[in-house]
């Protein structure tokens, strides 16, 4: 439920796969299909270089979330008042409470966690966060349980697989008629 309460848990969308190719491009507030950076690799150490070292597994879940932030853009989440943008505050409706949480340095990795997740080191709540060219800043409409840009990064654009540009089933528009609750 990330993308609560735009998109629930079983809600079917239509993804708009040229995006990347033709068109306008990407703009704040899309809703995109992508691979994020670092969530659904493993993450070993290597022990004669010292580094850590990335692979992907075959079949890499998609994640869908909401452009906030484009190339260039300046970003500021404050814990409580919402996500700010070139120095304005984001009108989001979609979002039923602000962030509760604080920036993370989206440039230093400080080491991996049991999961093999990146943990980047806590940086100070409202510190500016520059979306760099080539990537976007995306964000769950659900900021409080979405792992997103604020805990991996920034999502690479080709890494993007389309736009979402049509919700065409959710379940809760048939109420109880068919069975179990809404997630």
């Amino acid at each position: 439920g990330s993308m609560k309460p735009t998109l629930m848990i079983d809600d079917r969308i239509l993804v708009q796969k040229v995006t990347r190719y033709i068109g306008d491009g990407f703009k704040r507030g899309d809703i995109v299909v992508f691979y994020p950076p670092s969530v659904e690799t493993e993450v070993y150490e290597d022990s004669i270089l010292g580094r850590f070292i990335p692979f992907f597994p075959e079949n890499p879940p998609a994640f869908v979330k909401r452009v906030i932030g484009l190339p260039g853009d300046q970003i500021i989440i404050r814990r409580g008042e919402g996500v700010y943008v070139n120095g304005q505050l984001l009108e989001e409706p979609y979002v039923k409470e602000p962030a509760n949480y604080d920036r993370y340095n989206m440039e230093s990795i400080s080491g991996v966690n049991a999961r093999g997740n990146f943990i980047r080191p806590y940086q100070g709540n409202g510190a500016p966060i520059v979306v760099p060219e080539g990537k976007l800043f995306v964000l769950g409409d659900n900021r409080n349980a979405s792992a997103d840009s604020h805990v991996w990064g920034f999502a690479d654009q080709s890494r993007v697989v389309g736009k979402v540009c049509l919700i065409f089933f959710k379940k809760q528009w048939f109420g109880g008629l068919l069975g179990g609750e809404d997630s």
